[in-house]
This record gives C-alpha cells, structure tokens and sequence, in this order.
C-alpha cells in the first residue's frame, strides 16, 4: 500500500499517504481521516462527477429524501481521481473489518442541491460504509447543521450521553473537502436538508470482506 500510487495531472497521488492516521470518532468502529492532497484531486473529479449527471448509464434522480442525483459505479468512470478514491476507501475499510480484504459491493456520488437530504437509513448487505467530502457546499449562518452527516443510533455510545439506549445527541462529523469516514454499514444514519445553492458532493461506499452475490440495490448513503 505505501508504494502503491496514482498518476493524475502528471502528479503521483500516493493511495496512502506516509503518516496518515485514521482516529475514533466516538466509537472504536467509526474512523476519520482527511486527505491533505485534496485540492490536487478534486478539480478533475468534479468534472467528471457533472459530465456523468447527465449520462442515464450512471445517474439517477431521487425525490429529495433520498439525497437528490446519484452517480453510480466509480470503477467505470474512467477517472485516475476516483480509481484512487476507490483505493483508499477499500484500505479504510480493511481497518475497521481488520482484514486484508475487502471488495466493493456498490459505489456512488451524490450531489445534493437546495432542499435535497437523506432520512435515517441503514445498509443490510455490507459490513462497512464509507464517505467522502468532495464539496461540503454553502455554509448556511441561519442553519449551521444544513447538509450534515449525522449518525443518529443507539449502538453508538456518543449518541446517548443523557440515557441509555436513548439518542439525545446526534455524531455529526465535521466533514470538509477531504474528509473521508468508515463506520459500519448497519449503523443508522441521515444528512440534514441542504439549504446552500452551490451543489453538496460527496461519494460513498459500500464495502464487504468478500464480494457479495447478486445485485446490490441503489442506496440513500449521504
């Protein structure tokens, strides 16, 4: 993994940068992490991300609770930016599996606009999921909380703080441009209404130890 790398622009993004540390957040099976190398990354990847939303191939259109348009299968996009995405969202993986395997059982980006979110929602088939910020959109002064990622489940200990088994006080990560978390699929979570007009990016991951069989089902993953 150290000496593996991806060439974009002419620049060598290594897959795993030396020294980058994954820490808890809240509990022993969510992680974050954040890229310093993004601005090297995302120009080309949004491109691509806008040139495919209009390609029916990859992109569907969702009612706004779903998380608004989705671009599906990265490993297609013929894009260095998301080969190398896909790549670190599979090693994220492996640490919280704590395996030496992992494999991709379904990948997309969402692009969020005004009045787009996604309600409380789990994943079944997979063990891990993962995000990425690509553009944390429009910060809104009257609705701090507007497009955020919120973990929302009892399991999580961080989300109980007053009563057990009682979620009082939501995980919403501080999630920038390059911000990457794994958590487990089965986890419940949700994004808050987007208020900004610049469009909310992110791509996401769902991701097992071994390939699953059959077709995994469009998801609402933030």
């Amino acid at each position: 993994m150290e000496n593996d790398s991806v060439t974009i622009g002419g620049r060598d993004f290594p897959v795993w940068p030396s020294g980058q540390e994954v820490r808890p957040l809240g509990h022993r099976t969510i992680g974050l992490t954040s890229f310093a190398d993004a601005s090297g990354i995302h120009p080309s990847l949004i491109e691509r991300i806008h040139a495919l939303e209009g390609d029916q191939r990859f992109a569907s259109r969702y009612f706004r609770a779903a998380g608004g348009t989705k671009v599906y299968h990265l490993d297609r996009w013929e894009s260095p930016a998301a080969d190398l995405l896909n790549a670190r969202a599979l090693h994220m993986s492996q640490l919280l599996l704590g395996s030496e395997m992992a494999a991709i059982d379904l990948s997309w980006a969402n692009v969020y606009r005004h009045g787009d979110y996604a309600m409380a929602h789990s994943h079944e088939r997979t063990a891990a999921s993962v995000v990425y910020c690509v553009d944390a959109g429009d910060e809104d002064p009257m609705d701090p909380l507007s497009g955020k990622l919120a973990l929302v489940d009892p399991r999580v200990e961080a989300c109980c703080q007053k009563r057990k088994d009682s979620v009082t006080n939501p995980l919403m990560p501080r999630m920038e441009p390059g911000s990457m978390i794994v958590f487990p699929s089965a986890l419940v979570h949700s994004v808050n209404p987007y208020t900004g007009h610049r469009p909310r990016i992110t791509i996401a991951w769902n991701i097992d130890k071994d390939v699953i069989p059959g077709q995994a089902l469009p998801g609402m993953m933030p």
